[in-house]
């Protein structure tokens, strides 16, 4: 049993565990909207956008977010879980219903040549040469793996969780979960040290692209070991440390692409803001906003493609975002939790599975992702 009075077990019980994720689910409500706002202006307003995305980058805030909240959310779920079965079932049953159903959405939209879609016009070509192989890349969410397109663009994020759910998996099965600390504070040097000699043109990498996901990853991971040193009671050197080295990264970020450097800094400062909050009590609509916020993300690109514009870009955008939000609630309501329910049901029998585990009805679960 650790010392009350000690240094670390301040930074263990600053927030409450139920306030944690609460917050967490009003912060994936706003990265959700960012993103939608990032797809929506070259829609609407194009000269806005040209004002507005050398500045701040809304799509770089919205995902860099999300992630930071899969890296607390993710490791805290497999803790509770305390198996690989149940958490991969669990999660399977979570993310791929509404994702299939996106993908018939798409499909559609190729098909009335709808490829306004966010991202799906960039791959509307290579989707023709081979559509059937296409679609069952797109089917196993790994298609990025398999050297085949996105059906829309934004499923690039999904197929990024699931790689860092096998990694996140891996090390638990090797019972290096105890070693999280050392390693991502190891894989965020990486990060840095590839990132500085890539901008020295040192290291040529073949996109920008191999860049960012690096950095990305090894964001994620500074959220996973800030959980277990909340978790375990660990030093505060331990956040300095860390908090130090992803500010040297962002930085560097900024110094090569000040749009997304901006973006992340503030998404970072955000969740380390979060992450120390005591409010304890969300507006109910903020936190539905957060439960949605999964539908929100995968099915905006589809209402913008499938809805009509309907007079000038105001009334279209308030049309898009009342038609998001409907689609959205409908598809969190029959879609997600069946989905949900479903993985709990499939996993009732096995150890450690209580009814407390069970989701309420409209907030979403610790362990939800987007």
């Amino acid at each position: 049993m650790s010392d009350p009075s000690a240094p670390s077990a301040v930074v263990s019980q600053a927030v409450p565990a139920h306030a944690r994720v609460a917050v967490l689910d009003v912060l994936r409500g706003v990265a959700a909207l960012a993103v939608v706002v990032v797809h929506a202006l070259p829609l609407l307003a194009p000269s806005a956008t040209l004002a507005i995305v050398p500045v701040f980058d809304f799509g770089s805030f919205g995902v860099l977010l999300f992630f930071l909240c899969s890296g607390t959310i993710i490791p805290a779920t497999l803790e509770r879980h305390q198996s690989l079965r149940r958490f991969w079932i669990r999660r399977v049953c979570r993310l791929y219903p509404l994702y299939w159903l996106s993908i018939g959405g798409a499909l559609l939209g190729y098909a009335a040549g709808r490829t306004s879609l966010a991202g799906m016009e960039l791959h509307a070509a290579r989707f023709a040469a081979q559509p059937v192989a296409t679609v069952l890349a797109n089917i196993t969410m790994m298609q990025e793996f398999l050297g085949y397109p996105h059906l829309i663009y934004v499923y690039w994020t999904l197929t990024f969780e699931l790689a860092f759910y096998f990694l996140i998996s891996a090390l638990f099965r090797l019972k290096l979960m105890g070693k999280i600390l050392p390693f991502s504070f190891g894989l965020l040097l990486v990060a840095f040290l590839v990132h500085l000699l890539a901008v020295l043109q040192i290291l040529r990498l073949p996109n920008t692209n191999a860049l960012r996901n690096i950095d990305y990853l090894a964001l994620m991971f500074v959220a996973v070991a800030l959980y277990h040193v909340r978790r375990r009671e660990r030093s505060r050197r331990a956040v300095v440390a860390l908090g130090g080295l992803a500010l040297a990264l962002i930085v560097l970020t900024a110094w090569q692409d000040p749009a997304i450097g901006t973006a992340w800094l503030v998404a970072a400062v955000l969740f380390g803001l979060a992450q120390r909050s005591t409010i304890r009590w969300f507006p109910r609509w903020l936190l539905y906003l957060g439960a949605i916020s999964y539908s929100i993300y995968l099915l905006h690109p589809l209402v913008f493609a499938l809805v009509p514009r309907i007079g000038g870009p105001l009334t279209t955008g308030l049309c898009w975002l009342s038609a998001l939000l409907v689609c959205a609630a409908l598809a969190e309501r029959w879609v997600e939790r069946p989905g949900i329910a479903l993985g709990y049901y499939l996993t009732r029998n096995t150890r450690g599975t209580s009814r407390q585990d069970m989701p309420a009805p409209i907030v979403p679960l610790p362990g939800d992702v987007r």
